[in-house]
């Protein structure tokens, strides 16, 4: 994916503020069977914080690791830790040879919140 490419995917989408992310992150209202898909997304990358967002598929823990907590998805993982995917364009260059992610509009939409998310909480 291009420079061009990348800024056009991600500026499709409007970006949020910080309120309206907090206005829509699902994990206010996930059910316990929500929260259990999310603990074992979490567990099977061995993460151990909580929980503290949700956008779409993608779950955002306390020390900003993002697991897309689908099995479709494979329950794919952009962890804090991982140096080859810390910037949003070789995140988005990896999840574009997925067809779960490039043909799914609402995947990319919710990743980008997710992202949006762990920026404004890290300041």
């Amino acid at each position: 994916m291009t420079k061009e490419e990348f800024i056009k995917a991600i500026t499709t989408f409007p970006f949020l503020t910080e309120e309206e992310l907090e206005a829509n992150n699902l994990i206010h209202t996930v059910t316990e069977a929500k929260k259990n898909d999310i603990k074992s997304a979490f567990e099977r990358y061995n993460i151990i914080s909580e929980c503290v967002a949700l956008f779409g598929d993608w779950a955002v823990s306390e020390d900003n690791d993002i697991v897309n907590i689908s099995p479709k998805c494979a329950y794919y993982p952009i962890l804090s830790n991982n140096h080859v995917l810390k910037s949003e364009n070789k995140i988005f260059d990896q999840l574009d040879g997925k067809d779960w992610f490039k043909n799914t509009p609402k995947q990319r939409s919710s990743l980008v919140d997710a992202l949006s998310y762990r920026e404004y909480k890290s300041k």
